[in-house]
């Protein structure tokens, strides 16, 4: 049996997450508060009376092409391992975007803990965050921009800049992700990093980064090495970005390495550093995304010319979407109906999402049997290739 979790399956889920997880036995009573808290967003498989699978599927807003649209994410998969590979995670997530489709949502996002297993229900995988490892005395700011200041905070202190930067952040990147009121009670209440903020010249913030510090310098018995890991990285132009990474250049005498996250779109990360040769960029887990509801999904996404396509979309897992559609572009938008006319190609709702996102192009949809027969109309020119940027760790 599926069902949502109550508050009574709090033991339940610090079990199954617990295993699944790892949770360190000193993390129990924040993982207990924390499912508390949101319990409600989650759901639970029940056999014979116990709990044997669950996850949860947190309120969102994502900024798709400029358009906020309610997004999904899927989050804190897990089963106990004498039930898996037996469909209960599978049904679950059946369950879990077939009832937010109910509720109006758009799409969902997720990081997988397996890539193939989400593909068989329709996610499709986006652009990875990078993360540049350096020292930071190969810092190339070394001094902070005229005007410009970072100064350490209190994360209680922090949120009011941290949510201004934050929201001009997301709000100019397409996949950028609006945290709800519940979420950023969430991150606070239970936050462990540091925090930093860069103020402009006026004192309005325009930058945060938001860190873990431990060790120090390397090579000493009583110590581990030295390092920062930055957990989010915010800025709202250049100088702020420079300020950010001057504060960090500062602790060059403290640690000796630092990791960085590196939004998908950025081309100029190695101007950040010099003296090195081979910058060393790794790529976290890919995120995944999918279109739960079609007309939801691109209803008033900004097109640049009139026309209309005919599509016929095909979605085995949420077969409401299934069905033709027009797609026309009016007055600078996109309006989506359902539709008798003729259909000039047929895509399935894998290749639609890549659509939406803009991270195929048509020849790559076709090549992985998600696109057949041929677009006519501007398409393309409304939906042309982009990255999209998940700025939401869950």
């Amino acid at each position: 049996m599926i069902r949502r979790a109550t508050a009574d399956d709090v033991d339940s889920y610090l079990r199954v997450a617990g295993y699944s997880y790892s949770f360190p036995e000193s993390y129990t009573d924040m993982a207990r508060e924390r499912f508390i808290d949101s319990y409600d967003e989650h759901y639970v498989v029940e056999e014979k009376e116990r709990v044997v699978a669950l996850a949860r599927v947190l309120p969102l807003e994502q900024n798709v092409r400029g358009v906020w649209k309610k997004m999904g994410g899927v989050a804190m998969v897990a089963s106990t391992p004498e039930h898996r590979r037996q469909g209960h995670v599978r049904d679950m997530i059946m369950k879990m975007m077939a009832d937010i489709q109910r509720s109006d949502y758009a799409v969902s996002c997720l990081y997988p803990f397996k890539d193939s297993f989400y593909m068989r229900v329709g996610y499709v995988k986006m652009p990875p965050l990078g993360v540049l490892e350096l020292n930071p005395s190969n810092i190339v700011n070394r001094s902070m921009p005229e005007g410009y200041s970072v100064m350490m905070v209190d994360p209680a202190e922090g949120k009011e800049p941290w949510t201004s930067v934050h929201s001009r952040v997301v709000t100019a990147a397409h996949g950028g992700v609006r945290r709800s009121q519940k979420r950023w009670d969430e991150l606070t209440k239970y936050m462990k990093s540091k925090m930093a903020i860069a103020y402009g010249p006026d004192m309005t913030p325009e930058g945060v980064v938001v860190y873990g510090i431990r060790g120090y310098g390397e090579g000493y018995d009583w110590a581990e090495t030295g390092r920062i890991s930055v957990r989010e990285i915010l800025w709202s132009n250049l100088q702020a970005r420079n300020a950010l990474l001057t504060f960090l250049y500062l602790h060059a005498d403290q640690v000796v390495k630092v990791s960085i996250p590196v939004d998908p779109r950025a081309d100029d990360y190695y101007h950040w550093i010099s003296g090195v040769h081979n910058p060393t960029l790794t790529s976290r887990i890919v995120h995944m995304s999918r279109v739960i509801d079609v007309q939801q999904a691109f209803e008033g996404i900004p097109v640049n010319e009139e026309g209309e396509v005919v599509l016929s979309v095909e979605d085995p897992c949420l077969t409401s979407n299934t069905g033709t559609y027009l797609f026309t572009g009016v007055g600078g938008k996109l309006s989506v109906t359902r539709s008798d006319k003729r259909p000039s190609a047929q895509v399935t709702i894998e290749g639609l999402t890549a659509l939406l996102y803009g991270t195929l192009s048509l020849e790559q949809m076709a090549s992985m049997g998600w696109l057949s027969g041929e677009v006519q109309g501007p398409l393309m020119d409304w939906l042309p290739r982009a990255v999209p940027w998940l700025t939401e760790d869950f």
